[in-house]
C-alpha cells in the first residue's frame, strides 16, 4: 500500500518519468487477519493509493498489523492508518462506529486530496512536438519511444525467488499476445498488442515485440515491490528489477543492441513480472504496473524506458493487454487523462472513452479502447483539419478510414484552444455495449499541465476533456447517450476555458448512418449540400387509411419530408434519418430509416417492429412486446397523418422534432407527418420496373434531367425512359 505519503510540497520532487495505470474501478473483496473480509474500493496509482468502503470512509494498510487495512487518520502532517481494523458497516464494532462518528476524514477531505498533487516530477519529455498542442502528422510525439515508423521492443518474463509465473505463462504464450495478427485467445480479446498500435496508427507506427528470455530474479516479489514511506509511496526497487531481470537475459545470450534504434538506444524494454499487480488488487508488495522514462546504461547498452506489468489479473487469469498498451502510450508520449491528484471523483474527463483514462480496463482488459482523435493528432498518425465556413460535414467511419473522420473548430483567439468533432464507432477497439456517435473534445493546451501530468486536475478547468451531448458526468461506464446523434442532434455548446461559449460555431443535425458514418451542418440548419440518401428503397405517400392493410411496410416522415423516424429508441426519444424525395408522392429511404409492419383490427392500428411494438412510457417514445399498449389511433387527410397512442398514455401524439432532430412524443399540438408505404411496380403511378439489362438504344435521364449513358446495366434508381419514369431494381 502506498502509505505515509507527506501532506506537503515535497510531493512535487517525486523521482522523475514514471506514470502508472488508474486504479481499476471495482469492488474489491479483502481479506483481513480477523478472518473477516471487507469490501472496499481501490483509487490513486504507483505513488499513493488508498482505499475506501463502500460508505466513504478512508482506509490505509498497515505495516504493522499484517497489512490490514485500517482507517485513516493524520498525525503530524502525515497521512496514516490507525490501529483499528476496518470492516463492512453491518460488522462494525462499537469501538469503530464512536471512531468513525468523530472522524472527519473522508474522500473529499483536503488531507485525502493533498495525498498526491499529480506532480510526480517533469517527465523527461512529454509535451506536444507542436506549439497547438496538436502534434503534426507524420511527425513522431517526443515520447521516450518514436510514434512514427518501426521498433523493436525486448520483452522479459521474470520469477521472484517467491513468486513464480504460472507454468502456462511462456514465451510462446506472450509472444502471441504481443505480437499475433488478430489474436483472441484471452476472453475476448480482438487483437495483440502489436494490432492495436498498427492499427490504431494506420500502420504509421509498427512495434516489434519479441519476447527474448523468462528469468529467476534474486529477491523476494517484497524486496522490489515493498512500498517505501516518506515523500511517496512508490515501489522501492522496481527499477532494480529492471536491471536484474536485463543483466540476467543478457547472461542467457540475449543481445540487446539487436534492439537499438539509429541512436543506438534502447527506446523501451518490458517486464511482465510473476502474479498480480497492485493497480489491479494484489497486496501491498506487489508492484504497481507503471511505465518509467530513464536513461540507464546496462552492460553496455543505454536504455531510454522502461514498462512493467503484472501477468496475472484479479480474476486469476492472464491479465489483458489494455495496462501495456495505456503505460506505453506514455512511453510514446502521451499524458494521462484521468485525474492525477484524485481531487474529485464522478465527472472523468473521459471515463472510458479514451486509453489514457479507463480504457485500458475496456472488456476486462482483454479489448482496450482505441486512441481518440486527438491522441492520433497528437502521435503524428492523424491531420485533423479545421472547419470555419458553413458547410454540410460527412465524417468517415474511423474503423474503415485513416483521414476524414474528425474535424476541429479552433478558438479564434487562442492557437492552443479547440474543439474536436469526431466518430466513434463500434469495432475491434472501441466499447462492446456502445452502438458510437459523435464525441466532442475539448482541447486547451498548456505546455507546463501537459508535462507535469496535471492537465484535468482541476474539476471546472479540465484541459482535455469530453464534453457529453446529454451533459451527464462521466464515471466508470459510459453511454451513448453521451454521444451526439443518439439522444441529442445539435451541438451548440462549446465552452471556452475561460468559461465563455464559443460563438458562430454551432453544428446542427447530426446524423448516423448505417454505413458507420456521420453528417452534420456546420453553422446553419439547412445547407446546400447536406445530407441525402441516394440510394435505397422508395416508398410512395398513403394518402388516406384504406390504402393501408396489415402487413405493409411504412416510414413515418415528417410533414417536409425530410426526416423520418430512425432506427434507435432509448430513453423517450428516438433517432431521425434523412429522407430524400424523388418525386412528388415518392421518397427514397435507407437502412437508417425505421421501416415498420402495419398491424390493423376494425378499431385501431399498431407498427411492428421486429417482435416489438412502437409505444410510448413515462419518458416518452420506446418499444413495448405488449400489441395492447402499442395501439393507436390513425387519421391521414390527403396525405397528412395523425398517431395518437390509446393505451397507457392515451392521447398522447407521435411527433418528429425538426428542430432538434428527434422523434418524441406529445400531449398537443404535434408536428405534420406522413406515412409511406413501400413501393411495388403496381403501387407507384406511372412508373414501371425495368430489367437490370437496359437496352442500348434507349434514351435515359436521371431525375436531375442529365443525359446517362445507357450502355450496359444502369444502377439501382429511377429514371426516365423514353420519356417513361422507370425504377431500376
Amino acid at each position: 500500500m502506498k502509505r505515509a505519503c507527506l501532506l506537503s510540497l515535497s510531493l512535487l520532487a517525486m523521482s522523475l518519468g514514471a506514470h502508472a495505470v488508474p486504479a481499476k474501478r471495482m469492488v474489491y473483496t479483502m481479506k483481513q487477519s480477523d478472518g473477516t473480509t471487507i469490501q472496499v474500493y481501490k483509487h490513486g496509482e504507483s505513488y499513493c493509493a488508498y482505499y475506501t468502503t463502500l460508505d466513504g470512509k478512508v482506509l490505509y494498510s498497515n505495516p504493522d498489523i499484517n497489512y490490514d487495512l485500517c482507517y485513516a487518520t493524520v498525525v503530524d502532517g502525515k497521512f496514516v492508518p490507525t490501529s483499528i481494523v476496518a470492516h463492512d458497516i453491518a460488522d462494525r464494532s462499537q469501538a469503530e462506529i464512536e471512531f468513525l462518528s468523530n472522524c472527519t476524514i473522508n474522500a473529499a477531505s483536503p488531507e485525502v486530496l493533498d495525498l498526491r498533487d499529480g506532480n510526480e516530477g517533469p517527465r523527461r519529455v512529454h509535451y506536444s512536438s507542436t506549439a497547438d498542442g496538436l502534434g503534426k502528422y507524420g511527425t513522431s510525439a517526443l515520447g521516450a519511444v518514436k510514434s512514427i515508423g518501426n521498433a523493436k521492443i525486448p520483452v522479459i518474463l521474470v520469477n521472484y525467488a517467491d513468486v513464480k509465473l504460472q507454468d502456462y505463462s511462456t514465451i510462446e504464450l506472450y509472444q502471441r499476445i504481443m505480437t499475433e495478427e488478430g489474436y483472441s485467445d484471452l476472453y475476448g480479446s480482438v487483437g495483440s498488442v502489436r494490432d492495436y498500435f498498427v492499427q490504431n496508427s494506420y500502420g504509421m507506427f509498427n512495434p516489434d515485440f519479441q519476447v527474448v528470455a523468462t528469468v529467476n530474479l534474486s529477491k523476494d516479489r517484497s524486496y522490489y515491490g515493498a512500498n517505501r514511506g516518506g515523500s511517496n509511496g512508490g515501489d522501492i526497487r522496481a527499477e532494480d528489477m529492471v536491471i536484474e531481470a536485463v543483466e540476467l537475459a543478457a547472461k542467457q545470450g540475449v543481445d540487446f543492441s539487436k534492439f537499438t534504434n539509429a541512436e543506438g538506444k534502447v527506446e523501451n524494454v518490458i517486464v511482465i513480472y510473476a502474479g498480480q499487480g497492485e493497480a489491479s488488487g494484489g497486496e501491498p508488495e506487489t508492484i504497481w504496473p507503471h511505465e518509467y522514462d530513464f536513461e540507464k546504461t546496462i552492460n553496455g547498452i543505454q536504455f531510454n524506458s522502461y514498462f512493467v506489468g503484472n501477468e496475472i489479473n484479479s480474476q486469476g487469469r492472464t491479465d489483458g493487454i489494455g495496462t501495456l498498451v495505456h503505460e506505453f502510450s506514455h512511453a510514446l508520449g502521451l499524458p494521462d487523462l484521468y485525474v492525477t491528484n484524485y481531487s474529485y471523483s464522478g465527472d472523468n474527463a473521459f471515463g472510458m472513452y479514451s486509453i489514457m483514462d479507463s480504457g485500458p480496463y475496456a472488456g476486462n482488459g482483454y479489448r482496450p479502447v482505441g486512441y481518440t482523435a486527438y491522441e492520433k493528432s497528437y502521435l503524428g498518425w492523424l491531420d485533423i483539419p479545421a472547419i470555419t465556413e458553413p458547410q454540410a460535414v460527412t465524417l468517415t467511419d474511423p474503423n474503415t478510414s485513416s483521414t476524414g473522420f474528425a474535424v476541429r473548430i479552433n478558438n479564434p483567439y487562442s492557437v492552443s484552444e479547440y474543439f474536436i468533432i469526431e466518430n466513434r464507432q463500434p469495432g475491434n477497439w472501441f466499447l462492446t455495449n456502445n452502438p458510437g456517435g459523435v464525441m466532442e473534445t475539448h482541447i486547451a493546451y498548456n505546455r507546463n499541465q501537459w508535462q507535469f501530468n496535471t492537465l484535468n486536475n482541476e474539476k471546472k478547468k479540465k484541459r482535455c476533456h469530453c464534453i457529453t451531448a446529454d451533459q451527464s458526468e462521466i464515471n466508470y461506464s459510459v453511454n451513448s447517450s453521451q454521444l451526439y446523434g443518439n439522444n441529442v442532434n445539435n451541438i451548440t455548446r462549446f465552452p471556452l476555458y475561460s468559461g465563455v461559449n464559443l460563438d458562430d460555431s454551432e453544428i446542427y443535425r447530426v446524423l448516423l448512418h448505417e454505413d458507420g458514418t456521420a453528417t452534420f451542418n456546420f453553422r446553419q440548419r439547412t445547407i446546400d449540400g447536406e445530407y441525402k440518401p441516394t440510394t435505397g428503397q422508395y416508398y410512395s405517400l398513403v394518402r388516406s387509411v384504406d390504402e393501408l392493410a396489415t402487413g405493409d411496410s411504412v416510414i413515418v416522415v415528417n410533414g417536409n419530408n425530410t426526416l423520418s423516424v430512425g432506427t434507435t429508441f432509448r430513453d423517450g426519444l428516438g433517432k431521425v434519418a434523412a429522407v430524400n424525395v424523388a418525386q412528388d408522392g415518392l421518397v427514397i429511404a435507407n437502412g437508417d430509416v425505421q421501416a415498420f409492419t402495419v398491424r390493423k383490427n376494425t378499431t385501431s392500428w399498431a407498427l411492428k417492429v421486429g417482435n416489438s411494438y412502437l409505444a410510448i412510457s413515462r419518458d416518452g417514445l420506446t418499444t413495448t412486446s405488449s400489441l395492447t399498449n402499442g395501439r393507436f389511433d390513425l387519421a391521414i387527410n390527403n396525405g397528412e397523418a395523425s398517431i395518437s397512442f390509446t393505451a397507457n398514455y392515451a392521447n398522447h401524439l407521435l411527433s418528429i422534432d425538426d428542430q432538434n432532430y428527434l422523434t418524441s412524443v406529445v400531449s398537443s399540438n404535434p408536428s405534420a407527418l406522413r406515412i409511406y408505404k413501400l413501393n411495388t411496380a403496381a403501387g407507384i403511378e406511372g412508373t414501371t420496373v425495368a430489367p437490370e439489362q437496359q437496352s442500348a438504344e434507349k434514351v435515359v435521364y436521371n431525375l436531375q434531367g442529365q443525359r446517362v449513358n445507357s450502355n450496359g446495366k444502369l444502377p439501382k434508381g429511377i429514371y426516365i425512359i423514353n420519356g417513361k419514369k422507370t425504377v431500376v431494381r
